[in-house]
């Protein structure tokens, strides 16, 4: 089936500065017969690169029934379908119209060559409100220092002090920020740990690095070459912690061997070291038993059965 079409473009008068519909008259001849009743259209603008800019329907698939009379058709492009987007000409100077087609109930074809949309009308438009554009705005960089005048020059280059500030930039500057203040994500990171895959490179050197005497300071290195007099430590030089253990009273209970230095051990706690052995003799002879102790202010009590011999 060979589709044989011819576009015809009407122009419209457009007074205002958006894109109205477009009135679009063309002729369909299928195997060279001019096509006669209602027929299944697809209709699209697209840019010279075909990306498409408008389309009849949001649904890919939807079409327009147009009644064709002796192969000729028109029809209101936008009107009872999308709208034509206000600054599509004014963003896409070069349009084309393409036209799909589908009279057997089959695919759609496309009629082509697709037709370049010239309007005069839609050149206006576009033109006006390219010029309403540029009254609205000014891209930016387009205003340079030297297209300023000397005064706002001078207040732009002029320092800006408290006193030009209001009231209320005032007070937000001398405002506490507490926690409460805070975005939550600076908050996390204020209370998440830091840990050593934190730290940069330079700085895990720096705390694996082994400080020796040249990376001390002259003041550091003064103090501990300085030799400490007898009486120079007072009280007053030592922390708190450290005078309380000075200043505790210590219990007969808090002493034990397993605090005391062994030395002192041997001096506070006396231990026998050889015990007397055992001996005989005949009664109403002497015998001598010995035997040895160390310690400090030793002294000795004999027993006899487990019982103390008075003044022995």
């Amino acid at each position: 089936m060979k589709v044989l079409p011819v576009f015809c473009l009407l122009l419209l008068p457009f007074l205002n500065v958006s894109a109205g519909p477009i009135a679009y008259s063309g002729k369909v001849a299928v195997n060279g017969t001019n096509l006669d009743g209602a027929a299944q259209f697809m209709f699209s603008l697209v840019d010279h690169n075909g990306t498409t800019l408008w389309r009849h329907s949001d649904d890919e698939n939807a079409s327009v029934v147009v009644d064709v009379r002796r192969g000729h058709y028109s029809i209101l492009l936008g009107e009872g379908m999308n709208p034509i987007p206000n600054d599509l000409f004014l963003s896409n100077p070069v349009v084309y119209l393409q036209v799909r087609l589908n009279v057997g109930g089959g695919n759609f074809l496309h009629l082509q060559p697709d037709q370049r949309i010239v309007s005069a009308a839609h050149a206006l438009s576009a033109a006006i409100a390219d010029s309403a554009k540029v009254a609205d705005s000014v891209k930016p960089g387009a205003v340079t220092r030297a297209g300023l005048s000397a005064d706002l020059l001078a207040d732009l280059n002029r320092s800006i002090t408290r006193s030009d500030l209001p009231a209320d930039v005032i007070a937000e500057l001398n405002a506490t920020i507490n926690r409460s203040r805070l975005a939550a994500d600076i908050l996390s990171d204020l209370n998440r740990s830091i840990t050593r895959s934190d730290l940069p490179t330079d700085v895990l050197a720096e705390l694996n690095a082994t400080i020796n005497r040249s990376r001390l300071a002259a003041d550091v290195l003064a103090d501990l070459n300085s030799s400490i007099a007898a009486g120079s430590v007072t009280r007053g030089m030592l922390a708190a912690d450290v005078r309380s253990d000075l200043n505790a009273s210590l219990s007969a209970a808090s002493v034990t061997a397993e605090n005391i230095h062994p030395d002192l051990v041997k001096y506070f706690l006396p231990e026998i070291l050889v015990q007397p052995a055992s001996s005989a003799g005949l009664k109403g002879t002497n015998v001598t038993l010995s035997l040895s102790a160390s310690g400090k202010f030793l002294t000795y009590q004999w027993k006899k059965n487990g019982v103390n011999l008075s003044g022995e």
